[in-house]
């Protein structure tokens, strides 16, 4: 279901669950520039929100990245909000998905964050480049990034 909010678009997945009705707010993607480099509007994230208590988000910090957000300080603004984080690393001004740890992606703090958070907010790995080795051993080196991480907080 999409639907216009303020001049701007936002795609909601609506879910039910256990009778009760939530919502998933995703922030499309729009092209500034005529090109190929593209970024999330965030400004309109408060508006959306606000719509309803129940509307949760899905947060993608390797897109945040590639849109030139500040990803820390909008993880930190929103994580009391978000039913799942996606962890990719991006290079910065519209750059393709890097293996973990070789992007822009301040993927530490990311980390650092999620760990301290109350409730605590699922976080998901996704693996979408192409790697110099195998599916298998790009993502044993990713989940090795990530645990690594986990025990320097």
């Amino acid at each position: 279901m999409r639907f216009p909010l303020i001049g701007t678009t936002v795609a909601v997945r609506i879910l039910f669950n256990a009778h009760e009705l939530a919502a998933v707010v995703e922030l499309p993607s729009i092209d500034t520039s005529g090109a190929a480099r593209r970024h999330l509007d965030t400004r309109r994230l408060p508006a959306a929100l606000a719509i309803s208590p129940r509307f949760t988000l899905a947060i993608d910090v390797g897109n945040l990245t590639a849109s030139n957000a500040d990803v820390v300080g909008l993880l930190r603004e929103y994580l009391s909000r978000a039913s799942i984080v996606v962890l990719r690393d991006r290079l910065r001004k519209g750059g393709a998905s890097q293996p973990l740890g070789e992007g822009d992606t301040p993927l530490p703090a990311i980390v650092q964050l999620l760990a301290s958070a109350s409730p605590a907010v699922p976080a998901v790995f996704e693996y979408d480049y192409a790697g110099l080795r195998s599916a298998t051993d790009e993502i044993k080196l990713s989940l090795d990034y990530l645990a690594g991480l986990s025990r320097s907080k």
